[in-house]
């Protein structure tokens, strides 16, 4: 008999039932959804049957740059074990870019992410990308009995979307200059490090200061501004990370709303332990943190770039469409459906214009901010 973190039996198809299955589903999609063409094609490219698994208990799905590690580290810190930690805190699996051809491979990797679990811990996977990537709902939806993921609870922490793309942005200089100091040092981390600097410096570095073949960055570095980084491919595509409103309605397309534990970042970092306590009874554990309960204080780190008030304005104006079209928060609060009865109240957002600099433009950009309009950051969606 399995417990409920054990594999279920692999389940193989033959060839000829993956042409028969394949031929039923295509004409299901001549007649149906898009959520059958996306089996259908899973099945074909993948040639296996899809399988229903059991875990986790729960996803914390983001937001990148909320507090996701922080809040991890705690919940699998519960006093009486009750949330298991162990594996990797982001698995994954279902936001794999292989996850149609490599899919048997990357469900026995998913119930090794959780061997080290027993019966009586809630297990948790941890990846802010399920937020993000458009596929992730459709394949949590096909991977669970219904009843199954009508059990599933989703913790989704969000805060002010210009000051979450701005600290994606700090992050990425941070690992591009920092490491590049020491990248030359051998250690156990070293492969590691070298992909995390090759990645952040590919985003921030000045082009003409960097070396992508040779993962060469010149010092004294150059790099990109806030207001530059965002207008370029890449930081226009990382603004959809703030796109709550679409991630919320997703999500609630799929579970209930009293299944989502939808948490500001504000109130999550100053008011920590009844914050804890409100997570333990939406969680359904035996017992709490207890008062002492504490995320970590964000570190007061100097900036390595300005954030200017013209990009603030702007991008406050972007998110303020993709979030719309009514008042975000009181969607949240009041038209979102019946939110948990745990689930504090969301409270504002910070206010990101009380750290922005009047800044000089960057050479090269509009001084009227034409860059930065709404047509232009929706450019690449």
């Amino acid at each position: 008999m399995m417990n409920k973190h054990s594999r279920p039996p692999r389940l193989r198809a033959s060839w000829l039932g993956i042409i028969i299955v394949a031929i039923i589903l295509h004409l299901n999609v001549i007649m149906s959804s898009n959520h059958e063409e996306y089996v259908v094609d899973r099945v074909l490219k993948g040639a296996v049957q899809i399988q229903t698994i059991t875990v986790p208990d729960i996803l914390l799905i983001g937001a990148m740059k909320c507090g996701t590690t922080s809040l991890h580290r705690l919940l699998i810190q519960h006093p009486n074990d009750a949330i298991c930690g162990y594996g990797e805190k982001e698995k994954h699996f279902f936001n794999s870019h292989d996850y149609a051809t490599k899919y048997t491979k990357h469900v026995e990797h998913y119930y090794k992410e959780f061997s080290g679990c027993n019966q009586a811990q809630k297990t948790i996977d941890s990846t802010p990308g399920y937020a993000v990537n458009e596929d992730v709902t459709h394949r949590v939806k096909e991977s669970y009995t219904p009843e199954d993921l009508a059990k599933k609870k989703i913790i989704f922490i969000i805060r002010e979307p210009v000051a979450r793309h701005y600290s994606e942005y700090q992050m990425a200089l941070r690992l591009c200059l920092d490491i590049n100091d020491d990248l030359a040092k051998k250690g156990p981390d070293h492969e590691w490090r070298v992909s995390r600097h090759e990645t952040a410096c590919k985003q921030v570095a000045h082009p003409d200061y960097y070396d992508a073949k040779k993962n060469s960055l010149k010092v004294p570095a150059k790099v990109l501004t806030f207001r530059e980084w965002s207008v370029t491919s890449y930081g226009r595509k990382e603004l959809r990370r703030g796109h709550y409103r679409k991630t919320i309605d997703d999500w609630l397309q799929i579970v209930s709303r009293e299944q989502m534990f939808i948490l500001n970042f504000q109130t999550m970092i100053y008011n920590s332990s009844d914050t804890m306590t409100r997570l333990s009874h939406f969680l359904e554990l035996d017992s709490d943190w207890g008062s002492t309960a504490k995320l970590p204080t964000p570190e007061t780190q100097k900036a390595v770039s300005y954030l200017d008030c013209l990009s603030v304005q702007r991008l406050s104006a972007y998110f303020a469409k993709a979030n719309g079209p009514d008042d975000f928060i009181d969607f949240i609060e009041n038209k979102s459906g019946h939110k948990p009865l745990q689930e504090p109240a969301f409270g504002s957002f910070e206010n990101t214009f009380t750290k922005c600099v009047n800044a000089t433009t960057p050479k090269g950009l509009p001084e009227n901010g034409e860059d930065m309009s709404i047509e232009a950051l929706e450019r690449d969606e």
